[in-house]
């Protein structure tokens, strides 16, 4: 009898360890945008073992501005980047010994922006949450919260539910799925693809005055040269540099070059005018804030730094060895695909990327279509087998389905027009084509509205392979340029897909 009550309060314990958990899991906070700090590790640990022989780490400018997909593409380089948003360098400290436990780590590249910020109590949260637990993250914590009067308690740290156990009223989809969702995480690196037009001459350190009175932070340079005395120890070589970044500065760009020649060390700036100018970026297209690089901009970037990379340090080229997990590169190329549709403004260009076997676009006018309907608009249509000339609809309504690229329905209507079918993959459509000005211009996918912020030719692309959105656009005339324009109406969360 006794040994059965044993089992039976054993029994019910473990039921009880794992619905806490569950809980746990549920409730922990997920960071998701703009650094996936919950994906990013989870990946990390998929990885082969002695798979990684490049450990990137640094703030969101290496999340990015560092693409490990175009390092191996490229040049067959194995990295992955541990990056977290404003991650505090006593942090980076410990995800590079977490990263050299199980990959042969040869080179560190580091982004130095963090020598000169300040990271809160939210920070070291988003850098230690989704670490596993071991000695190694114990040690560190501990020091973490003896050291800082506003750290968390260190329980906190290994039981999450005791910092996240009274966000039930915050749950939302992703607290439940995000680890199953199809992100645009490669190897660390947030492949964004929209795009913010910056003046590069903020951007551009050239043009600042020096501050005699900044300094680095004492704490972060404290971890930082734990970090190169670890390297030394363990025998791997350190490569820094410094993304483009507004916040970055003459000051801080002189500071670290009399450190480096003192340490004798390498780094490499890519802040000034000239090094952006040979990278070929471009300010209107390649930047997602004035302090980060979009997948175009890293992509630019990152060729530069593996060429340098592979000309000074002697690396595996993985793309030669037989059953290397390549992590999804050609995921990572379709993402590249999507983004010129996703960034396109010329009608032709954009008419041209939909000649891809992944994509089907929906289209419908919503409103009167004189005024964008130029020549250029209506020859790119005719390429794609569209017969209708929207200058000549006089009051009717339009709708049209493409596939490839190529025209597979078009139709126009006198009454108010909705339109259903679905696409190769199954899932279903409707447009809606109406000239009543207070109507919402939208179409459906999947039960899904999609909300378009002007009246106009609007555009729906599709990817019938990955089973998601890849873009939508509004063709109109703005009375404020007095000029027809392509608008996009790709929101945060279609950026992520």
């Amino acid at each position: 009898m006794k040994k059965k009550r044993i089992a039976k309060v054993a029994g019910i314990l473990l039921v009880l360890f794992l619905c806490v958990m569950y809980l746990t899991d549920i409730l922990a906070m997920k960071w998701r945008y703009p650094c996936y700090e919950s994906i990013v590790p989870t990946r990390f640990y998929d990885l082969d073992k002695n798979s990684v022989e490049v450990c990137v780490l640094g703030s969101s400018q290496v999340v990015y501005g560092i693409s490990g997909m175009e390092l191996y593409g490229e040049y067959g380089i194995s990295a992955y980047s541990l990056g977290t948003a404003l991650q505090p360098i006593e942090a980076s400290y410990t995800w590079l010994q977490e990263c050299n436990k199980t990959q042969d780590i040869k080179l560190l590249v580091f982004d130095v922006s963090m020598l000169f910020e300040y990271s809160d109590e939210a920070r070291y949260r988003q850098a230690y949450d989704n670490m596993k637990l071991s000695l190694t993250k114990l040690k560190a914590v501990w020091e973490h919260c003896q050291e800082s009067s506003t750290a968390d308690p260190f329980i906190s740290y290994i039981f999450k539910i005791v910092k996240y156990h009274n966000r039930w009223s915050e749950l939302e989809k992703d607290d439940f799925t995000i680890q199953t969702q199809d992100h645009p995480i490669f190897r660390g690196n947030y492949a964004y693809a929209l795009s913010d037009p910056v003046n590069i001459d903020k951007v551009a350190y050239d043009n600042d005055g020096y501050d005699p009175s900044l300094t680095m932070n004492p704490d972060q340079l404290k971890y930082f040269e734990m970090i190169l005395d670890y390297c030394e120890n363990e025998d791997i070589e350190v490569l820094l540099i410094k993304t483009p970044k507004s916040s970055w500065s003459l000051t801080k760009h002189m500071l670290m070059e009399e450190y480096v020649e003192e340490h004798g060390l390498t780094f490499l700036e890519f802040s000034s005018m000239e090094m952006m100018e040979k990278l070929g970026i471009d300010p209107s297209r390649d930047f997602r804030d004035s302090d980060h690089l979009n997948l175009i901009g890293a992509q630019k970037l990152s060729r530069y730094l593996g060429a340098y990379i592979k000309e000074n340090y002697e690396l595996t080229d993985f793309r030669k060895v037989e059953g290397y997990d390549d992590q999804n590169y050609g995921r990572y190329l379709e993402r590249m695909e999507d983004s010129k549709v996703q960034l396109a403004t010329n009608v032709t260009e954009y008419f041209e990327y939909l000649n891809n076997p992944r994509y089907e676009a929906v289209l419908q006018v919503t409103g009167d279509p004189s005024g964008y309907y130029t020549e250029e608009l209506a020859a790119a249509m005719k390429a794609a087998g569209l017969t209708v000339n929207l200058n000549e609809l006089g009051g009717q309504r339009y709708s049209a389905w493409l596939k490839a690229g190529k025209c597979q329905y078009e139709t126009t209507s006198l009454e108010n027009l909705e339109y259903t079918d679905r696409f190769a993959d199954g899932i279903g459509f409707r447009t809606f084509s109406n000239y009543d000005s207070d109507s919402t211009c939208r179409m459906r996918v999947n039960y899904e509205n999609h909300v378009f912020q002007n009246r106009g030719l609007n555009i729906l692309v599709y990817d019938v392979e990955n089973h998601s959105v890849v873009d939508k656009s509004t063709v109109y005339y703005d009375a404020l340029l007095g000029a027809p324009v392509m608008q996009k109406n790709n929101a945060a969360e279609y950026a992520t897909r």
